[in-house]
């Protein structure tokens, strides 16, 4: 439904896409574009089924908590 790609060892450029071939619904394509985003910002698969980075299924239309939770540790702040 969607793809993201980089050059692995770099920190970009990014390119998402999503695929409007197939027939979604609205909160199936935010899920998809959810979890194209979440690949975009480094975040990987999730096992749990309240994150939109759950891969196969349209359950969540948004991070979980723990998602939320990495982007400090990828991304943390100059000097912490």
């Amino acid at each position: 439904m969607g793809l993201t790609s980089w050059k692995p060892g770099t920190q970009g450029p990014v390119t998402v896409k999503l695929n409007d071939h197939y027939k979604l619904t609205a909160n199936q394509r935010r899920t998809v574009a959810c979890h194209e985003l979440g690949h975009a910002l480094s975040l990987d698969h999730a096992t749990s089924t309240s994150s939109c980075m759950y891969s196969g299924k349209y359950i969540s239309l948004h991070p979980s908590k723990h998602d939320y939770g990495l982007l400090p540790r990828i991304y943390p702040k100059p000097g912490t």
